[in-house]
C-alpha cells in the first residue's frame, strides 16, 4: 500500500474490444475526480468518456455531450474502481468494510473477498483476492444502470514494484476486454488533458 499511495496519476495504453468492435485504448486517471478514456475503432472512430472535477462528458462521432450533474457521483465511482488504485482507495480511513462470505468464493480456499463502501455509495464494491499470490483478481460492483457487473483481472506484471493487471475482462453489455501494453505511473497531467475531445 505504501507504493500505491505514492501513485497519483496513471496512463494506460493498449487494445480494447467491445463485442466484435476492436480498437486502440488509452486512459488517464488522477483520483479522486479526473478520468478520461479514449477508444478508437475503424467502425466508430474516436470515442471519449471523461470526468474532470465537476464536469463530465462523452464524445462520439465528432459530437460532444455534457453529462448532467446527477451522473457525476456515478462517474467518480469509475475513478474509485480503477483496477490499479482501488486498493489504495479502499484503505482510506472511515470507509465501511466487511468480509464477504456469500459469493461463489465462499467455499473456494484459493480466494477471499472483501466488501467496501466508497464514500456516498449505498452499495458496496466487492474485491476478490487470490490468497496464495496476494493479487486482486476480481472487482464486483453495481453499474450506473443498476446492473451487477464484474471485472476479472489477470496477467499481473510488476511495474516499478507494483503488480499491475494487463488483461481486464468486464461482463458488461456488450462484453469488454482491455489488453494493456503500456503503463506509466505518475505522468504529468493537467486539467486540460482530461477535457480534450
Amino acid at each position: 500500500l505504501k507504493k500505491l499511495k505514492k501513485v497519483k496519476t496513471i496512463r494506460l495504453s493498449g487494445r480494447a474490444s467491445m463485442g466484435n468492435i476492436k480498437g486502440s485504448y488509452d486512459s488517464i486517471s488522477r483520483p479522486p475526480a479526473h478520468f478520461r478514456v479514449e477508444i478508437t475503432t475503424k467502425e466508430m472512430g474516436k470515442m471519449v468518456q471523461a470526468i474532470a472535477g465537476e464536469e463530465a462528458f462523452i464524445a462520439m462521432m465528432g459530437k460532444k455531450r455534457k453529462l448532467p450533474a446527477a451522473l457525476l457521483d456515478r462517474m467518480k465511482l469509475l475513478v474509485w474502481r480503477d483496477p490499479i488504485l482501488v486498493l489504495s482507495h479502499a484503505a482510506q480511513k472511515g470507509l465501511r468494510l466487511r468480509p464477504n462470505t456469500d459469493g461463489p468464493w465462499a467455499k473456494d480456499k484459493a480466494r477471499v473477498a472483501l466488501d467496501v463502501w466508497p464514500a456516498k455509495s449505498k452499495t458496496p464494491v466487492t474485491l476478490v483476492f487470490n490468497k496464495k499470490k496476494y493479487q486482486l483478481v476480481e472487482i464486483h460492483f453495481i453499474d450506473a444502470t443498476g446492473a451487477k457487473r464484474s471485472s476479472t483481472l489477470t496477467q499481473h506484471k510488476k511495474v516499478k514494484g507494483l503488480l499491475v493487471p494487463h488483461h481486464i475482462a468486464i461482463n458488461s453489455e456488450p462484453p469488454q476486454i482491455i489488453e494493456i501494453s503500456g503503463v506509466k505511473l505518475n505522468p504529468k497531467l493537467s486539467d486540460a488533458d482530461f477535457i480534450a475531445e
